[in-house]
């Protein structure tokens, strides 16, 4: 389909000259010979581009760029003008012209330069802006899901928070009291610690492999792990900690969470006074200091 344009210019042989030159290059073009008619011309069929004399008697050219660049920002414009005073032509750039031809225009070539050039250049702005539209309508999506993943991950972190033990805590004499700092706002840091008989306690320290909530939710396994532990432990489980890991390992195998957990337990024996740990997934052991020893 042929671009349009339309010509306006009060001399006759100029305009029939230009809309004649168009046509020979493919245009289909529209004349008005005077300001109004160009402007009901707009309003009644939109064109892809104008060609205005500026300095027409109606002293309308300057009018009718001031009307394109308020209601039509994006149409653009050439002016031909006979002025030989370039502060004419430099206002009309600034009201948003997009080039210039001096008349008299004697080369089809240099009208057809100058109107695709013009051409180029708006549809140029057009895709630009259209690819900043979308972009803005992808960062507008993109903060809505950030700020969707943050109240997840807000009531994660309370769902997570709210699995830790009461800190401090009292057993038998002995305080326990944890402090965690994750490395991001949901992680896979997890403890704890509570009474698996009249004498025993068992604590333990966690850490899930990655980042994220991937590895926040292995934790959520680790705390069914203790209450069922509660609930279903062996008692030479109590001076064996490593049965209790073997069993843990094998829940979490059996899960496919593809998640590594390194984790330290004890059993502490309050009547004896007694720990019994075991360590899996990392190195070194731990060291045990008591006094100098």
């Amino acid at each position: 389909m042929a671009l349009s344009l339309l010509v306006v210019d009060d001399v006759d042989v100029d305009r029939t000259w230009l809309a004649d030159a168009l046509r020979q290059r493919g245009f289909e073009v529209f004349e008005a010979a005077e300001t109004e008619a160009g402007l009901a011309r707009l309003q009644a069929d939109p064109v892809d581009l104008v060609l205005c004399e500026l300095g027409m008697a109606d002293a309308g050219g300057r009018s009718l760029l001031e009307r394109i660049a308020t209601e039509l920002p994006q149409l653009p414009v050439v002016v031909v003008t006979r002025a030989t005073d370039s502060a004419d032509v430099v206002q009309a750039l600034r009201l948003g012209a997009a080039d210039y031809l001096f008349k008299p225009v004697a080369d089809p070539e240099m009208v057809s330069h100058a109107v695709e050039s013009a051409l180029e250049r708006s549809r140029l702005r057009r895709d630009k802006a259209q690819i900043e539209a979308q972009l803005e309508k992808a960062n507008q999506k993109l903060r809505e899901y950030i700020d969707e993943l943050q109240r997840d991950q807000r009531a994660g972190r309370q769902v997570q928070l709210g699995m830790l033990p009461p800190s401090p805590m009292a057993i038998e004499g002995f305080r326990l009291q944890h402090r965690i700092l994750p490395s991001l706002f949901l992680s896979g840091d997890f403890v704890d610690y509570f009474r698996i008989t009249d004498h025993h306690f068992v604590f333990y320290i966690a850490d899930v492999s990655g980042h994220g909530a991937s590895s926040a939710f292995v934790t959520v396994l680790l705390k069914n792990f203790s209450r069922r532990l509660r609930r279903e432990y062996r008692p030479r489980m109590l001076m064996e900690p490593g049965d209790i890991l073997r069993w843990l390992n094998q829940e979490l195998l059996e899960s496919h969470l593809d998640r590594h957990v390194t984790l330290f337990l004890g059993v502490v024996d309050c009547a004896r006074n007694l720990l019994s740990y075991a360590n899996a997934g990392h190195f070194p052991a731990p060291a045990l200091v008591s006094g100098e020893e």
